[in-house]
This record gives C-alpha cells, structure tokens and sequence, in this order.
C-alpha cells in the first residue's frame, strides 16, 4: 500500500463504522486495517462489563482451532490495550508473516486507527 493510502486509512474508519450493525462496522474496520498492513491475522477484542475478560468482537485469518481460544481472553494475559481515560476499552492485533520493524508512519497510523475503534468500542 502506498504511504499516502497507508496514512489515510484512519480517516476512512469512520464511513465504515457508520452502520447500523456496529458488529459489521467493527469487522469492516478490521479488515481494512488488515489489508492495509498485509496481515495475515488480525483480531480485535473488546473489554466485557466487569473489566474481567477481553471478547472478540473482529477476526480475520484466525485457524479454526484457534477460534474458540480467542474468543475470551482473561485480562492481564499479555495483549496491549486500547485504553479510554486510562481503561483499557479493548485489544487490536495486527499478525504479519514474519518479523516486521513497524515504521514511524505505521505506528502513528496504527495508533490513530486504535483511538478510532476505542471511540467505536466504548460507544456500544
């Protein structure tokens, strides 16, 4: 993807969460990031009422086996979160093929992309 594509994508999150299935919206998202970063897995969770457990909530290119472990995910097991005024409203993974130095750009990109979806996740 081109750097100003690339840079872009954040801006682009809105339209695609603006759906009346926010579910949809979230899987949409999901994969636009995804793609945009070549992934070849990528999830995002959210957190659950209690603060206890992390819910999937978007998937792409998780294995069938993997699935069901990564449908709840007890806090504290090693995910980075998105946080909201200091709680962690939920988790984006971005899984690549190999090891992979993320660049200025795709770090800012990614971060703006997060605070886009943290605004999605504590709005439902």
């Amino acid at each position: 993807m081109s750097t100003q594509n690339l840079a872009e994508l954040p801006d682009r999150l809105p339209t695609l969460l603006d759906v009346e299935d926010s579910d949809a919206g979230l899987a949409a998202c999901l994969e636009a990031i995804a793609t945009s970063f070549e992934a070849v897995t990528a999830t995002l969770h959210r957190m659950d009422s209690d603060g206890a457990f992390l819910l999937l909530a978007a998937s792409r290119g998780l294995p069938e086996q993997v699935l069901p472990m990564t449908q709840k995910i007890p806090v504290g097991t090693g995910m980075a979160g998105l946080c909201d005024d200091g709680a962690v409203a939920g988790t984006l993974g971005v899984g690549k093929a190999g090891e992979h130095d993320y660049t200025d750009l795709e770090t800012e990109v990614l971060q703006k992309c997060a605070a886009g979806l943290r605004q999605a996740l504590t709005s439902n």
